[in-house]
């Protein structure tokens, strides 16, 4: 089999995965459709904002995502929902790294932190263990822990918060309580799933 047709192949392998994935997600939703599509359309509000937004950050990793979620059709799931949240997770990314490049932290420095705020990570062997595979020694990682303390955690946190959540404010206080009530509402509902 060719390369061209071994690529052709696996698209549409993946296209027919993720929906099925999405039929799987609208079956999970524990909200009616008008609630669901009013929480997506506040998060596709919020998600698009970021678009109109100076840099940084960059939109690398939201961009990518929504390109992806575009030709996949996982937009029309759950009235959106998941697909928002998720673009939202890569403007996250995408603010943080534009935040620890602002500070002169280098990728691997960056990952470490990923690592470690994930609570999951505790000792330098499980640290490196994935890392490793891409050439990251020991020895840089021990250096990317001490240089992640050196700088301050909590003022790049502040800085990311800023980056993260300044597309929020294209709505106004009464959305932002629909869109919280919304959430929990949602959250409230798949907990007794």
């Amino acid at each position: 089999m060719g390369l061209k047709v071994f690529i052709t192949v696996g698209k549409s392998v993946a296209l027919r995965l993720i929906q099925a994935g999405n039929a799987v997600m609208a079956a999970l939703t524990s909200m009616s459709k008008e609630p669901l599509r009013t929480l997506g359309s506040l998060l596709a509000r919020i998600s698009g904002a970021v678009f109109h937004s100076p840099a940084p950050p960059a939109h690398v990793l939201i961009k990518a995502k929504r390109d992806l979620y575009e030709r996949t059709g996982t937009f029309a799931a759950l009235e959106g929902f998941v697909a928002h949240c998720f673009l939202l997770d890569g403007h996250r990314d995408d603010c943080y790294f534009a935040t620890w490049s602002a500070h002169g932290v280098e990728d691997h420095t960056w990952e470490v932190l990923d690592f470690l705020s994930q609570g999951d990570t505790l000792t330098l062997d499980n640290l490196h263990n994935k890392p490793s595979r891409r050439g990251v020694t020991d020895e840089t990682h021990a250096g990317d822990m001490r240089e992640l303390i050196r700088r301050g955690r909590a003022e790049v946190e502040a800085e990311t918060e800023c980056l993260f959540f300044t597309p929020w404010s294209c709505l106004d206080e009464s959305e932002l309580g629909e869109l919280g009530s919304l959430a929990s509402q949602l959250q409230d509902g798949l907990k007794g799933r």
